[in-house]
């Protein structure tokens, strides 16, 4: 099953609109279908390890913010321990470079009380 994974602003009318793109400049991520630039990207390829390193799964059509925060915690702790990057023969593996981005952008999310959205 594919995900896309979407920083979001939520409004106070309960709406949601896609966080700014140019707020997550230089990080890379693998795109999705509708995901693949600044704020979005495709979520499968990293939901092991996120919910692995937060406890959360990016299967989730609603992450708040508070726990966005959380996550983006969680996250700092584990860029650490992951494989070195190589990038041969990989398929959806999540290594020290995707990761170091992955905090990133949850850093970035959870600076700016954004929340995150699944699309699937």
């Amino acid at each position: 099953m594919g995900l896309d994974t979407f920083a979001v602003v939520e409004k106070s009318d309960g709406s949601m609109v896609r966080a700014p793109d140019e707020l997550f400049d230089g990080v890379l991520l693998i795109c999705g279908v509708l995901a693949g630039s600044g704020a979005s990207f495709r979520g499968k390829c990293y939901a092991d390890v996120i919910e692995a390193a937060t406890g959360v799964s990016l299967y989730t059509q609603h992450i708040p913010a508070a726990k966005v925060k959380e996550m983006a915690q969680n996250l700092s702790k584990v860029a650490s321990v992951m494989p070195d990057c190589t990038h041969e023969g990989r398929d959806y593996d999540c290594w020290r470079c995707d990761t170091a981005h992955l905090k990133r952008w949850f850093q970035i999310a959870a600076d700016n009380d954004f929340c995150v959205h699944g699309w699937w």
